[in-house]
């Protein structure tokens, strides 16, 4: 009977109204069951059961097996594709990443310098496992609470400063990793909006001039070089993951004929967008790690 009490006191409360994309989500996939999209808001993916490869960023068709998670950043564009059956937790991060009151990205930031260019899949530690379980149980039982979800949000992120060294987290948080964690989330969530510099610092609070010095003291690069590297990645990964035609893909990125994208392309990934698709998936990986 208070079973039924609480569920239905959760039901008519309007605080707990089910969001369209709430802080964590059980998702089910079947084999051979395409997804794609843009991340809206970064996300920790858990893979419970089963295994698929993704494409992302620089990544061409990494496989992420069961017991593992990792971390798809703002911004980017992706495509997976389901191994098996599979069932993952999607954390989504609302919030500035604390993993205490007194260790944030900010910390993990030192780090940035030793990671080396591997992949930022970790193993799913036993540490981890009974609150998953149990978070997995709350889920399929129905709550749904926006506040009890992102405080699960923030018990996670806990629970990794503890089970995870530094090195780690900063491997798997690498994209987050700055200096003033707002600018560059602002960063990662509007710049597949925009072509160049000038309009991404329109849609910011800062003059083009503060936006583009904050930039190279958070990002440690110009922004013109960053819009390029990320520019490279997403025509990278629409050329190996969609049936767009060049003639499309260009116009998309900006480019005035099809001779100046053949050019880019050559100049930036050493071949020309035809061979670029025609190359295989492990192919695809090396070559775009080297030439970016």
């Amino acid at each position: 009977m208070s079973d039924l009490v609480c569920r239905q006191n959760q039901l008519s409360c309007f605080h707990c109204k089910e969001e369209e994309k709430p802080a964590i989500e059980k998702m089910h996939f079947n084999r051979g069951e395409e997804w794609k999209g843009v991340i809206a808001e970064s996300e920790l993916i858990f893979v419970l059961e089963g295994a698929f490869v993704i494409s992302y960023d620089r990544y061409l068709n990494l496989e992420i097996p069961a017991g593992t998670f990792f971390l798809l950043p703002s911004g980017c564009q992706y495509t997976a594709q389901p191994l098996a059956d599979i069932s993952v937790l999607v954390f989504r991060l609302r919030e500035q990443v604390q993993f205490c009151e007194r260790f944030s990205l900010e910390i993990l930031n030192r780090k940035k310098t030793e990671i080396v260019n591997q992949e930022n899949v970790l193993e799913i530690k036993e540490g981890l496992t009974g609150f998953l379980s149990t978070l997995e149980t709350y889920i399929s039982n129905g709550t749904h609470c926006p506040f009890f979800l992102q405080l699960k949000v923030k018990e996670l992120l806990y629970l990794l400063g503890t089970f995870y060294s530094n090195y780690s987290l900063a491997l798997c948080f690498r994209s987050l990793l700055s200096g003033n964690f707002g600018f560059s989330d602002f960063v990662l969530k509007n710049y597949h909006k925009t072509i160049t510099v000038k309009e991404l610092s329109e849609l910011s609070s800062y003059s083009q001039a503060g936006f583009e010095k904050e930039f190279r003291r958070v990002f440690g690069m110009s922004a013109s070089r960053w819009l390029r590297e990320k520019k490279n990645n997403l025509l990278y990964h629409d050329l190996n993951t969609t049936e767009k035609t060049f003639k499309e893909i260009a116009f998309e990125y900006g480019f005035f004929s099809l001779s100046q994208f053949n050019d880019y392309c050559k100049k930036h990934f050493g071949l020309p967008p035809g061979k670029i698709r025609k190359r295989s998936s492990f192919e695809g990986i090396n070559v775009l790690a080297e030439t970016l």
